[in-house]
C-alpha cells in the first residue's frame, strides 16, 4: 500500500503558493476582512484578496507544514476516490427517507452505579467495515468499498470524522459583505456520499434500538448508559455481534439530566439544563438483522485483513 503522504502534502503546498497564509491564535471576525470570505471552524479564506487565516492549536503537521484536519481529510478523498460513489435515483430517495437524526435516548435518573459504554472510533471503524465508496441499498444491498486502511492521520478525531461530514456537505459558510452575515451558501460537491452516512444512521439507530430494549438510561449517537452490570454487558456482546468495539469509557453513581448532560463516576459534563429533559429520536431499522448478518460479516473479514497488514509490518 503506497503511502498518499507526499501527495497530500504537494496540495498542501500548492494552497500556500495560492493563498498568502497566517496562522493565528483567534480566527478574525468574517465582517473585519471587508470581503466574500469561505469561514470554518478551523480557518477563513478570502475570495480577492486571496488570505488564509488558519487557527493555531488545531492544525496537524505535514512535512514541515501544517494544515487543518478537515482540509487534510478532502485532499485525502480527492487523491484516493475522486469522486463519492454513483447512485441510482430510487437510491438516492430512499437515502433522502431513511437518513435520521442522530439517535437519543434520555431519562433523567440519579443512579447509584452506571456503566457509560462506548463505542471506538465509531465513524471510521465503519469506515473500515463498509469501505469509504461502498454501494448501499437500505435493506437490498450493501457491497464494500475500499476501506480507508492508508489513511495518515488516524490520530485526530476531527481529520477521521470529516471523512465523512466531508460527504455530506452541500453547502459551505460564506461571509456576504453585502449582506454583512455569514449564510448558507449552496456548493457543488464531488465527494458527495449519501451512502456512507445513510450507512452510519442505520447501524447507530439500530444499536441505539437494542439499547433501549435492554433499558439505557442514557443514549447519545456512540454513548450508552446503563444501570445494571447485566444489561451493560449484554449491551457489550450486541456491540461485538456487530463486529465493532467498545470501551467502558465511565462507571459509578451519577445522574442523566439531558443529551449531553449528564455525570458518571468522576466525569462531569458541562451543565446544559437547569432541569431535566426527557425525549428520544431513535428510528427503528426494520431491515436491521439483515444488515447486521451483512455488516458484521465484512467486519470479521476486516479485521483478518487488518492483523495481516499488522503481521507483514
Amino acid at each position: 500500500m503506497i503511502d498518499p503522504t507526499p501527495r497530500i502534502l504537494a496540495r498542501v503546498e500548492a494552497r500556500r503558493d495560492k493563498y498568502r497564509t497566517e496562522i493565528v491564535p483567534i480566527l478574525p471576525p468574517p465582517a473585519s476582512l471587508a470581503e466574500t470570505s469561505f469561514v470554518g471552524i478551523n480557518s477563513i479564506t478570502t475570495t480577492k484578496s486571496m488570505r488564509r487565516f488558519l487557527l493555531a492549536g488545531r492544525l496537524l503537521e505535514i512535512g514541515d507544514l501544517t494544515e487543518t484536519p478537515t482540509s487534510l481529510a478532502r485532499d485525502y478523498l480527492a487523491l484516493t476516490f475522486g469522486h463519492g460513489p454513483r447512485i441510482k435515483h430510487d437510491q438516492g430517495i430512499e437515502f433522502e427517507n431513511r437518513i435520521a437524526p442522530a439517535p437519543v435516548l434520555i431519562h433523567p435518573t440519579r443512579f447509584g452505579w452506571g456503566w457509560y459504554l462506548d463505542l471506538e472510533a465509531c465513524y471510521f471503524s465503519i469506515l473500515l467495515v463498509s469501505g469509504w465508496n461502498l454501494d448501499y441499498y437500505p435493506g437490498k444491498w450493501l457491497a464494500r468499498g475500499r476501506p480507508p486502511l492508508d489513511f495518515p492521520f488516524t490520530q485526530s478525531k476531527q481529520a477521521r470524522n470529516s471523512l465523512v461530514s466531508i460527504a455530506q456537505s452541500r453547502s459551505a459558510r460564506v461571509y456576504d459583505p453585502v449582506a454583512s452575515r455569514v449564510v448558507d451558501r449552496r456548493i457543488g460537491n464531488r465527494l458527495m456520499n449519501r451512502g456512507i452516512f445513510c450507512l452510519i444512521s442505520d447501524v447507530l439507530h439500530s444499536l441505539a434500538t437494542e439499547a433501549r430494549a435492554l433499558g439505557a438510561i442514557y443514549v447519545n449517537m456512540d454513548g450508552y448508559i446503563f444501570v445494571t452490570e447485566s444489561s451493560a454487558r449484554s449491551m457489550a456482546h450486541r456491540i461485538e455481534d456487530w463486529g465493532l468495539n467498545y470501551r467502558v469509557k465511565y462507571q459509578g453513581s451519577g445522574e442523566v439530566m439531558g443529551p449531553g448532560d449528564y455525570k458518571i463516576g468522576g466525569h462531569r459534563t458541562r451543565r446544559l439544563f437547569r432541569q431535566p429533559i426527557e425525549g428520544e429520536t431513535i428510528s427503528p431499522v426494520p431491515y436491521s438483522p439483515w444488515l447486521q448478518r451483512r455488516f458484521s460479516r465484512f467486519a470479521a473479514t476486516s479485521n483478518e485483513r487488518m492483523d495481516r497488514l499488522r503481521n507483514k509490518d
